[in-house]
Formats: structure tokens, sequence, C-alpha cells
């Protein structure tokens, strides 16, 4: 992880204005990343996306006018697939400090009565937001960060 998102080791998360310093921080650190870009296996296409994933522009290189419809439908979704991997990538890069805090505090919870952590576990886990993908594609977030896409995947 990139120093750019590490947190100020000042900054004091077993407290409530800690955290919510941290996660302000954590938010402009997404803000910033803007635009983020993939491009497809052949480098013919390439797509530009938010950090939640949102398509916002599409290249094309000259050669693709001669394409097939299929072939270059499968380039430029590879295209926005890879852009909302990478784009993923950098927040979770972004968010990773913030759960290893989460973590840490859970295993402060060893000695809380069963009850208690995991009404707790319950709690930050609801709580953690999902970058992932959308509930129309459940299958999506499940490979998220295993590999890139490849245009030639179904």
């Amino acid at each position: 992880m990139s120093d750019y998102h590490r947190f100020d080791p000042d900054l004091d998360l077993d407290s409530l204005e800690g955290q919510a310093e941290a996660f302000r921080r954590a938010r402009q650190a997404i803000d910033s990343i803007g635009r983020v870009d993939g491009v497809s296996d052949n480098g013919l296409v390439r797509a530009w996306v938010t950090t939640s994933g949102n398509l916002v522009d599409i290249e094309l290189a000259d050669d693709t006018r001669y394409m097939d419809r299929d072939r270059l439908s499968r380039l430029i979704v590879a295209a926005a697939k890879q852009a909302s991997f990478n784009a993923a990538l950098k927040v979770a890069e972004v968010l990773e400090p913030l759960e290893q805090h989460r973590q840490r505090l859970l295993e402060d919870l060893e000695g809380t009565d069963a009850f208690t952590a995991a009404t707790l576990r319950n709690v930050t886990a609801d709580a953690l937001p999902d970058f992932t993908g959308t509930s129309a594609d459940p299958g999506f977030s499940h490979g998220l960060f295993r590999r890139p896409w490849r245009a030639d995947e179904s």
C-alpha cells in the first residue's frame, strides 16, 4: 500500500473523534482517485470509470471500426470490467488501514461474552460499504480480487 493512503500515526482510532477523522480522510482519498482506466487485452479499447464503478468514457482505436459488433462489444465490456477492477483495488488500498483497525478491535473482543461479541461483529460487518458490485450481479464480487478480466471469457 502506498504511503499516500496511510493515516497519521498520531490519529487516535480508539476514540470516536479519531475514527470520524479517519473516515473523513478515507473519503477524501477515495474522492481524489478520480477516474480509473482499464484496457482490453489487445489494447484497442480503453474505458474509464469512477471509484463507484460508473463508466464515464470509452476510447476506441481506429482498428476497431473493422471489427464485428460481437467482438467489439466483448472488448468494451472487458475494458470496462478491468477499469472497475482497478478502481476497486484503489478503493481497497485506501480502506485497508481501517479494515486492519476493525480486525484489531474485533480481536480485542475475545474476552467479551459471546452475545455482545457477535452483536458487535454483525454491526461492524453491516456497516462496511460494498464497493464490489450490485445485487443485480451476485457473482461479480466473488471473483473481484482474484484476477483481471479477459475479453474472451463469458
